[in-house]
């Protein structure tokens, strides 16, 4: 819409500039603008050689008129003629001079125009007097040649500045006036004003056309640089490339990013086949790609973001657009078209693709990818009738390392346990990296015990040698669940919790250890999950308890203070031991309610004892990172 409105305002403005009064003054006004300064010096250079074509004229002229009088027999007057035509011959070279060094120097037109209109008067009066000479000389039938010579003069200057209104006017106005105080013809001079009048007239309608024309061309010059200069600002941004070839289909332009694509210069490529640049892959969706193209080219048909290789020796891919060019008898020229490297675009795509499946920092498979390898390996053992083994891998100490010598540290060290999993599970499995300090090995078909074992210890004693990063000495250790799914009758989900339930028990087992799952780890695990929420609900029930141990002096055996202790008397188990519920309470978060519960009650029963009688309050560590401990105990 802007572009549209900006056109029309030029044009309308151009129109504008085209009236009859502008055109008439257009050659003695000082440009407004710079289009308008353009053509006034396009308009000067067309008169340059008009005072030569005038001077050609004159000395035509004066050469037959000498001829005649000579034929007549005035011989003693010609001096007197021959001095009038050479002073009107060096107005014209003076008019010519004028021209040539104007433009030479940048006189502005409108100086260089008037200057001009002054010398053209000049030179018509001058020849206006030259005829009077002739005229007069003292030869029978002479006085019929002044009014010829002086309205062909007239005329021959009128023709000679009829690009220049101004100079016209200045011309006929000149000669009428010469004319009448030279002839004292009333209809000679009424013959050179009307005849003046109609060159004047003649000039201004030319004129007129002349700056509506120059003024279009203008702004079609305008509109091609600014095309020109948006094509090259596109070219250069790198984001397309413009491509045209004519009817046979090679090349008629290429921009310069095409030709750095095949490392040599547009020209190079101009002549050639467009279909030469194009390489035809083994993949089917360049195939059809490929086809799609050929078939618009062939049948002459508008295609859009066409795929295409480029036939180099680097994978480079661009989308091609183009349209068939037809001229105004519908006769084909071509095609032109753009072109878009795709070739970053498709890695980024790949990197993409490669992040959504592989671990950034270890290059392992990641959890979703994992998980596909599974359940491809699963319906594969299905098929195979062969069953298939899954690790879950959890290292010991790791925290410790992040903790102590830093995450940048950390990632060194989960870069080299990745390489050593890799390296013990060699052709036997898949590992990948579930996230922290978690790993995954899947086994399609191996489900030997003994393999299997062997493998854990490996995997374990190997991940468990010292590790040098950046000059300190790393120790870690790790832990390992193992599941073995039966061909047909395991899935994913059933064969990962299997896995992390022979994990838990790894861990439980003192870490460092490899543990397979058994059945029994199910039910166990079952009932510990019945256990915490039962634990969740005891302090509302009023199952939890406290005792006290007594704590005697051996020097006098005499009783100095109680030991509490928490107790659980579950409705349905009955009593439960410490041992069972303390580490589940600190697993599942209710060791703080847990450990208020007995302070509270151990401190209130304390407080009607005697006063030399103290009493214990056991703390689990991990109240102890509670930075409010003290305020607690305090309270």
């Amino acid at each position: 819409m802007r572009r549209s409105r900006f056109a029309e305002s030029i044009t309308n403005d151009s129109s504008s500039r085209a009236t009859w009064r502008d055109a008439l003054l257009f050659d003695l006004r000082t440009p407004s603008d710079h289009d308008e300064f353009t053509v006034a010096q396009q308009r000067v250079t067309l008169l340059r050689d008009s005072p030569l074509l005038l001077a050609s004229a004159h000395g035509v002229a004066t050469i037959l008129l000498f001829i005649h009088c000579l034929l007549q027999g005035a011989h003693h007057s010609l001096l007197t003629a021959a001095i009038a035509a050479l002073v009107v011959l060096v107005f014209d070279v003076a008019c010519a001079v004028v021209a040539k060094m104007g433009l030479r120097v940048g006189l502005a037109p409108k100086s260089l125009t008037i200057a001009l209109c002054a010398l053209t008067a000049t030179i018509t009066i001058a020849w206006a007097v030259f005829g009077y000479v002739i005229g007069v000389v003292p030869t029978a039938g002479n006085s019929a040649i002044v009014p010829l010579v002086i309205a062909g003069g007239a005329v021959a200057c009128a023709i000679a500045t009829s690009l220049s209104p101004a100079l016209t006017l200045a011309s006929a106005l000149s000669a009428t006036l010469a004319t009448a105080f030279l002839t004292r013809d009333a209809m000679l001079t009424a013959g050179v004003g009307m005849l003046g009048l109609v060159l004047a007239s003649y000039s201004v309608a030319s004129t007129r056309t002349m700056l509506a024309t120059a003024y279009r061309r203008l702004k079609l010059d305008h509109d091609a640089h600014k095309s020109l200069q948006f094509v090259k600002e596109f070219e250069n941004s790198g984001q397309g490339w413009f491509w045209e070839t004519n009817s046979q289909g090679t090349l008629s332009y290429v921009s310069e990013q095409l030709a750095d694509d095949f490392k040599c210069r547009p020209d190079d490529l101009l002549g050639r086949q467009f279909t030469d640049l194009l390489s035809v892959d083994n993949g089917e969706g360049s195939m059809r790609d490929e086809r799609t193209l050929g078939f618009h080219l062939s049948a002459r048909f508008p295609f859009s973001d066409v795929v295409i290789r480029a036939a180099t020796n680097e994978d480079i891919h661009w989308s091609l657009s183009g349209n068939p060019i037809f001229d105004a008898s519908g006769r084909f020229m071509g095609f032109r078209g753009i072109g878009t490297d795709l070739t970053e675009q498709r890695r980024s795509e790949q990197e993409i693709s490669r992040l959504a499946r592989f671990d950034s920092l270890t290059s392992l498979p990641n959890r979703p990818m994992m998980r596909q390898t599974l359940e491809e390996a699963l319906r594969n053992a299905s098929s195979r009738q062969k069953g298939c083994a899954l690790f879950l891998i959890d290292l010991d100490r790791f925290k410790n390392v992040n903790d102590t010598l830093g995450h940048p540290i950390g990632d060194a060290l989960l870069r080299q346990v990745a390489e050593r999993l890799k390296s013990v599970m060699g052709n036997h499995g898949q590992v990948g990296r579930l996230g922290g300090d978690e790993f995954k090995a899947v086994l399609p078909g191996t489900v030997e015990t003994g393999l299997l074992e062997s493998l854990a210890k490996t995997l374990i004693e190997q991940v468990s040698r010292p590790y040098m990063i950046e000059g300190n000495k790393v120790t870690i250790g790790a832990s390992v669940g193992i599941a073995i799914g039966d061909p047909g009758r395991s899935c994913a989900d059933a064969l990962i919790r299997n896995a992390d339930l022979a994990l838990y028990a790894a861990k439980a087992a003192g870490r460092g250890q490899h543990c397979f799952y058994e059945q029994s780890m199910h039910s166990e695990a079952t009932d510990r999950q019945a256990l915490e929420n039962d634990l969740r609900l005891a302090l509302d029930r009023n199952e939890l308890s406290v005792v006290y141990q007594p704590i005697v002096r051996t020097a006098g055996e005499e009783v100095c203070g109680f030991e509490a202790l928490v107790r659980w008397n579950h409705p349905t188990r009955g009593w439960i031991g410490p041992d069972r519920f303390i580490p589940l309470a600190e697993e599942c978060g209710m060791i703080e309610k847990v450990g208020t519960f007995v302070l509270d009650t151990a401190v209130k029963e304390a407080t009607s004892w005697p006063d030399q009688v103290r009493i214990a309050v056991n703390l689990s560590p991990i109240q102890f990172n509670n930075p409010a401990i003290a305020s607690t105990v305090s309270a």
